[in-house]
């Protein structure tokens, strides 16, 4: 028997405070740039490749550690400032010292993980940010919508070639008005705890995303307001989450990975509370969860094309 949620601001602020989900984000950003770095395992001599991945291990399980303690409410600023300098320093680098990828093609290319350096320290900066003014800026932009999450799947199929992605966009206008590091970020953390609940045989990963307008009486929980939305579906057939922590999830952090915090999932419903939007989870134990990302949209759906009468998005049904 399905369950379903909606992910409101219940969570006590103690539990998923601003920096241990921004240190958790930063974490994850190392996963690919490790990986990019085991791909050319044949390009380096054996000390260098086990330097390179010790540096990495050792920034992971730094953050881990910090993570943890900012998770409790106990970080000492000038440990967050030397982590992030230090860090940044070790892993500029050791990816400006690659050697040229010459006619081999990698799953993780060169310039993706620059980008996820890029990123790396784009969280630390906020980090600091957030240290000296217990807030985070970050202007809003009109952006594309489906080119941000078709750019994110196919980073995600190279990542993990041994998932099957599946990808259906249905808007050509989804437009919004939102930050794109906050909303990578989130659209991220989602993607990877969709592939982290697959076994590690592999599984499927379906990513849909169309316009859908909720009226007075089609919403699936009161707390929906009425207008359209941008909704983007994640759902996977992992291992699916236990009924009886459903009933909990929005006021508890929850991971199927073992030894995880939930706080990619947090990360991910404060992204999305910030835009105004919703984060709705409907899983079943043992076959999968489908997770919806609710965006305010800038623009209305457009209208059916064969029958008038029929409501916005015709015979699809609407999330959960």
């Amino acid at each position: 028997m399905k369950s379903k949620v909606l992910l409101t601001s219940e969570f006590p602020q103690s539990e998923s405070p601003v920096l241990a989900t921004i240190l958790h984000d930063a974490n994850n950003i190392l996963i690919p740039i490790m990986l990019g770095i085991t791909e050319r395992k044949e390009n380096l001599d054996e000390a260098d490749y086990a330097a390179r991945m010790q540096v990495a291990e050792d920034i992971r399980k730094r953050a881990f550690e910090l993570c943890c303690g900012a998770k409790n409410g106990k970080i000492d600023p000038d440990q967050f400032s030397q982590f992030f300098q230090e860090t940044h320093t070790k892993l500029k680098q050791f990816l400006h010292s690659f050697p040229p990828n010459g006619t081999h093609e990698y799953h993780i290319e060169y310039a993706e993980m620059k980008r996820q350096l890029e990123e790396f320290c784009c969280l630390m900066e906020q980090g600091e940010q957030y240290l000296n003014t217990h807030s985070i800026e970050e202007n809003s932009e009109l952006g594309d919508f489906s080119a941000l999450v078709e750019e994110i799947v196919t980073s995600y199929e190279r990542r993990y070639p041994h998932v099957r992605f599946e990808s259906h966009i249905d808007c050509d206008d989804c437009i919004a008005n939102f930050r794109p590091t906050c909303i990578r970020r989130a659209l991220e953390n989602l993607m990877t705890n969709a592939v982290q609940a697959l076994p590690e045989t592999g599984g499927a990963v379906t990513v849909s995303l169309h316009l859908t307008a909720y009226g007075p009486d089609d919403r699936p929980f009161v707390e929906i307001e009425e207008g359209t939305y941008i909704s983007l579906e994640i759902e996977d057939n992992g291992s699916g989450i236990p009924e009886h922590i459903m009933g909990s999830l929005p006021k508890r952090m929850f991971s199927t990975k073992k030894g995880g915090q939930g706080l990619g999932l947090a990360s991910a419903r404060d992204s999305l509370l910030s835009h105004k939007g919703h984060l709705l989870v409907e899983s079943e134990f043992g076959k999968g969860t489908r997770i919806t990302a609710l965006f305010p949209s800038s623009f209305p759906p457009p209208p059916p094309e064969s029958d008038p009468g029929l409501s916005v998005g015709g015979d699809r049904p609407s999330a959960y």
